[in-house]
């Protein structure tokens, strides 16, 4: 999950374990975009790559939820990152960009959610994303690197500017070393000067040209409307709906 989703919390509700942590490090990755890093203080963390959690948050005696996707690897012990992007329609993600701070004590569930990777899933992957729909995949992407050296990877990252090109330096870093990853990474509202790669959209056009493997898991997160359409076209190429997953958010 790459939005928010700001709710009261329910002192009777069941769901995934809670967890006590700590603010350690906030990052500046963008205008619009933070990353956060937990420090865990109770036992063992359960996640996999691509699922999110909820971060609760007392904002003004008030209790905010937001939901937020995992950016870093489950083999990163002891700690893990939330991405989160400003947004004031939503006070969790406000209260984060606006007035949390190094040391102070949140509430987190642990990982939820059918949107995830495992090995045993294969090793032949197809990540497509749009924006901050990076972040699941981020998770992804440092597990395989970090776990599967013989993995094989293909990555389709839609951002708008030069500026919002997330996790940039890592990926390009992390493409540079990989003989098994290719990416391609492009621009929508490109300005001169500030963008060299390819202009436009990720769309059903680029991924037949990619010559992708039909065996690989596809997962693609973004925008609604992109990761639809997609979606039908993945389906069109003749790959297996049981091999696409797919997260999306309205707008």
């Amino acid at each position: 999950m790459n939005g928010t989703k700001d709710r009261n919390l329910d002192q009777t509700q069941t769901g995934p374990r809670l967890v006590v942590a700590r603010i350690l490090a906030i990052a500046n990755l963008t205008q619009t975009v933070k990353a956060f890093t937990l420090e865990l203080d109770q036992g063992p963390y359960r996640f996999l790559p691509g699922q999110w959690v909820d971060l609760y948050l007392d904002v003004g005696g008030r209790i905010e939820i937001g939901g937020y996707s995992i950016t870093s690897s489950p083999l990163q012990r002891g700690t893990i990152e939330l991405t989160v992007r400003r947004a004031r329609s939503h006070p969790a993600a406000l209260y984060l960009h606006e007035r949390a701070r190094i040391g102070e004590l949140v509430v987190v569930s642990e990982g939820q959610g059918d949107f995830f990777y495992h090995p045993q899933m294969g090793q032949s992957l197809v990540l497509i994303a749009g924006g901050i729909g990076i972040n699941p995949l981020m998770s992804m992407l440092r597990t395989i690197d970090q776990d599967l050296a013989e993995a094989h990877v293909a990555l389709f990252y839609s951002i708008r500017t030069a500026d919002e090109f997330l996790f940039g330096k890592e990926l390009l870093a992390m493409a540079r070393k990989r003989q098994g990853m290719r990416m391609h990474v492009t621009a929508t509202r490109p300005s001169a000067g500030s963008w060299s790669g390819p202009a436009g959209r990720i769309d059903a056009t680029v991924l037949r040209r990619a010559q992708l493997d039909p065996a690989a898991q596809y997962f693609l997160c973004g925008p609604r409307a992109m990761v639809d359409d997609l979606c039908v076209a993945l389906k069109e190429m003749g790959i297996d709906q049981e091999r696409i997953h797919s997260e999306s958010w309205a707008g």
